[in-house]
């Protein structure tokens, strides 16, 4: 899963993975990759933690430029009903070189810039 940042509900954002509300198989939710550091790309990663204990996958300035309590742009931008039980999280694997991860019979080539 690619992070889509905060989001109203967070969980709507595997919708395409469920035919119904019985069928859902969050449990595809095995790693979330953080693109690049602007917050509206990773801000929802607490939720993915918490829910699937996802591997945060994303670059080192998430980890060093921001901290749990923080207000990035997207607390001005977004109402607060919107973000409500957003929090920051560090990221759990920072790419320092290019990696290949592998699973569902996939390969993710992950190359930091």
């Amino acid at each position: 899963m690619i992070n889509l940042g905060p989001f109203l509900n967070p969980g709507l954002q595997n919708r395409p993975y469920c035919r119904d509300e019985k069928d859902c198989r969050f449990t595809l939710v095995k790693y979330v990759i953080d693109s690049h550091g602007h917050d509206d790309h990773w801000l929802g990663n607490n939720f993915y933690k918490e829910e699937f204990n996802a591997t945060i996958v994303g670059p080192e300035s998430i980890n060093s430029d921001y901290k749990d309590g923080d207000k990035t742009r997207m607390y001005a931008i977004l109402p607060e009903n919107a973000i409500d039980g957003t929090h920051i999280i560090k990221v759990d694997k920072v790419v320092k070189e290019p990696e290949v991860l592998k699973f569902g019979g996939a390969e993710f080539h992950l190359t930091p810039l």
